[in-house]
């Protein structure tokens, strides 16, 4: 189960969304940068693992009252709250699309809520 709520709850209270088992909530990616060193060597600098270098990647079958929804929030809302299995965290959705009611949408995650 995966819901998506505006800040202001006057405006979409809750967008809820059965997502696919292909669907990536979990992963995460570090920091990290590896430099080539003139030695013909490099240098690893890590600069550790943030929930904001989390993008959550989401598929799912949805109706047209569900994708109306969905474009409203993408196209007005710069920050949504993200309720799904792995916590609930604040973000942005990236990228959209609702082709035959097929669901691909890319979230930026900024931070985990407690």
């Amino acid at each position: 189960m995966f819901s998506i709520s505006t800040i202001d709850p006057a405006k979409i209270n809750n967008i809820i969304i059965q997502e696919d088992t292909s669907s990536k909530l979990a992963g995460n990616t570090s920091r990290s940068t590896l430099v080539p060193t003139l030695d013909g060597g490099s240098v690893l600098i890590s600069n550790g693992v943030s929930e904001s270098s989390r993008t959550m990647s989401v598929y799912a079958n949805i109706n047209r009252d569900q994708a109306d929804a969905l474009w409203w929030v993408f196209n007005t809302q710069n920050l949504i709250i993200i309720s799904c299995s792995e916590g609930v965290f604040l973000g942005h959705i990236h990228s959209i699309s609702t082709d035959l009611g097929k669901l691909k949408m890319s979230i930026l995650i900024k931070n985990k809520e407690n």
